[in-house]
């Protein structure tokens, strides 16, 4: 019995060690990435509604009837606006490994998020939607 708790402790202390070892632990969430934790909605031109739901800094969203998961980087010091990076790491279509960047504006229960397309490198400036070029969210904290 000893011998068996003596094993299982190591084995967890093991994987621990190993997790840390590779930089696993999670980040720590804080300032507006912190704020914008959990899920914000909107509904697009077309009626339907979308979902973004924030966990750490990971995102999984619904655009346009695309889903996306992507790893989320935010600037809230960005000039003129702060920003906003979204490395795509899994998508329905063919942009995962692809990069949107883009501004934000977070006001209480407002996101509002101006965004490239996926591999655009030139972040915009202001928030208002270019056809092709950037698109324009503005999203409200779902209940």
């Amino acid at each position: 019995m000893a011998m068996t708790r003596a094993v299982g402790l190591m084995l967890a202390l093991g994987m621990v060690a190993g997790t840390a070892l590779r930089g696993d632990e999670a980040k720590p969430v804080t300032g507006d990435l912190k704020a914008i934790q959990g899920t914000w909605a909107y509904t697009d031109g077309e009626g339907r509604e979308n979902r973004w739901v924030f966990d750490g800094d990971k995102l999984k969203a619904m655009v346009g009837g695309q889903e996306y998961t992507t790893t989320v980087k935010l600037d809230s010091k960005g000039k003129p606006e702060p920003t906003i990076d979204f490395k795509i790491t899994q998508a329905t279509n063919d942009s995962a490994g692809q990069t949107s960047v883009g501004i934000y504006k977070l006001d209480g229960d407002k996101f509002t998020i101006c965004v490239t397309l996926p591999g655009r490198t030139i972040r915009p400036t202001k928030f208002e939607t270019v056809e092709d070029e950037q698109y324009l969210f503005k999203m409200k904290r779902a209940k």
